[in-house]
């Protein structure tokens, strides 16, 4: 079990490289208009919630789509058992690349000790549920106990930073992206037995065409991101 585990906890960390780079590129932009424009620090944030969003849950869709395929490609049918785990780790690295910009707002903001111990409640809520689960459920228990524990620690900072930092105005979904996945679901489906590139390509083809079609994604947010990435080298 521990091998099955350890197969899936391996790809999750591959995935985990997402949330790391945006924590390089957002911290120092964030802290920049902290102290020169902070109407701008909040419209990054919003905005970068946003985009974290419409990567996150299609990655967490196709991933759970393909894990069978995924595993099979990287270690064979014999791991096929990891493939629960890994659908379930997955959703715990989007949780996780959508507290980015959440927790460097509160760091920004000077709550860091805050921020130390919402983390401190989120790994013991982690050990505690992987002691509750682990019995119940063998290794899949202790990836839903990665997945709730990343939620707890989400939901509280989040709360944080929505009451005591900028009283309102959350993430907000954009009923396109939802769309977009299911159609990128749809056209992923069928090339499961297909080499994994293929339904790759596909998705990523897919989902990126729809979110242009269904306007989720417009000229003006290619603007913005152009706008972030200059700020961010200056």
């Amino acid at each position: 079990d521990r091998g099955y585990f350890g197969a899936a906890q391996t790809l999750g960390a591959g995935f985990l490289l997402i949330p790391a780079a945006i924590r390089v590129a957002l911290y120092p932009l964030m802290a920049l208009y902290k102290e020169q424009d902070e109407e701008r620090l909040y419209q990054v944030y919003r905005k970068s919630g946003q985009y974290l969003l419409m990567l996150g849950l299609p990655m967490a869709v196709g991933v759970t789509v393909l894990a069978e395929p995924i595993i099979v490609f990287f270690y064979g049918t014999e791991f096929l058992p990891a493939v629960p785990v890994l659908q379930l780790m997955i959703w715990a690295v989007v949780v996780v690349v959508l507290t980015v910009p959440v927790a460097r707002m509160m760091l920004v903001h000077g709550q860091q000790s805050t921020a130390g111990w919402m983390r401190g409640i989120g790994m013991v809520a982690s050990v505690s549920l992987i002691l509750l689960l682990i019995p119940i459920f063998g290794i899949v228990g202790a990836g839903l106990a990665r997945v709730l524990a990343s939620l707890l620690y989400f939901f509280i900072i989040y709360w944080f930073v929505q009451t005591r930092i900028l009283d309102g105005g959350g993430l907000r979904v954009h009923p396109g992206v939802i769309l977009a996945t299911m159609v990128m679901v749809a056209a992923v489906w069928p090339l499961r037995e297909f080499p994994l590139l293929i339904p790759v390509l596909a998705g990523v083809i897919v989902y990126g065409a729809a979110n242009i079609l269904l306007g989720v994604f417009t000229v003006e947010d290619r603007y913005y991101l152009r706008q972030l990435f200059e700020a961010r080298k200056t």
